[in-house]
């Protein structure tokens, strides 16, 4: 028998789940296997992202506060391409003409 690269899991259910599984699974038309598998895989990818999030966690708690956090000379390259640029984004300059009533809805 050639390997399929799937392996076999006895998973034992309560009787009321094993029921409400097969109900379901005759619902949308597919075995309750594959209904079961899903949802395990559904479950494993949620308990991934959290693993995930909770790893960025305490990386970035780790790293407040370090140049890991904020490199300062990073901050000062882009001030200066934002200064250089500062007409063309819109910046205070090209704003300070603007149409009062455009930026505070209650002036004018």
């Amino acid at each position: 028998m050639a390997a399929t690269g799937k392996k076999n899991l006895h998973v034992p259910l309560p009787a009321e789940l094993h029921e409400e599984l097969k109900a379901q699974a005759h619902r949308v038309g597919e075995p309750a296997t594959v209904l079961a598998r899903r949802a395990i895989e559904d479950r494993v990818r949620a308990l991934k992202r959290e693993q995930i999030a909770a790893e960025i966690t305490a990386y970035a708690e780790a790293v407040a506060g370090t140049l890991d956090d904020h490199d300062p000379a990073i901050e000062a390259a882009g001030l200066d391409v934002w200064a250089a640029n500062d007409d063309d984004w819109g910046g205070a300059d090209a704003s300070a003409d603007a149409d009062p009533a455009r930026i505070d809805p209650d002036a004018g």
